[in-house]
């Protein structure tokens, strides 16, 4: 099931989830699936058409020795909603993430990601 946007920023405490800690946080949650053990599964899928655009768009750039044309760069994100964060969580393995956004950041919300 997708979720709506006026749900996506939850922290899937209204279900029992388990979450794809991998693919983006417990924030920002976009997809719920139901498994053949009757749990249902959170992930995020905003990050997969980003992060593959960029990557694309690199390829011609000097290689890395860790497969991704973004390992070792600086990658600012414009924004920090749900998709922002997701998109900061998973480019965060082998960048230097920036996140900007219109209001202050606390230490809390940089720990989210």
């Amino acid at each position: 099931m997708s979720i709506t946007n006026r749900i996506k920023c939850c922290n899937g405490s209204f279900l029992e989830l388990i979450f794809d800690i991998k693919r983006g946080n417990r924030e920002a949650i976009n997809c719920i699936i139901k498994r053949p053990d009757e749990k249902l599964f959170g992930c995020n899928t905003d990050y997969i058409g980003a992060i593959s655009a960029i990557e694309e768009g690199l390829q011609g750039s000097q290689p890395s020795i860790y497969g991704s044309p973004l390992a070792g760069k600086l990658f600012v994100v414009i924004g920090a909603s749900g998709a922002g964060k997701a998109i900061a969580y998973v480019a965060k393995e082998n960048t230097r993430v920036v996140i900007a956004k219109r209001t202050y950041v606390s230490t809390s919300f940089r720990n989210s990601v």
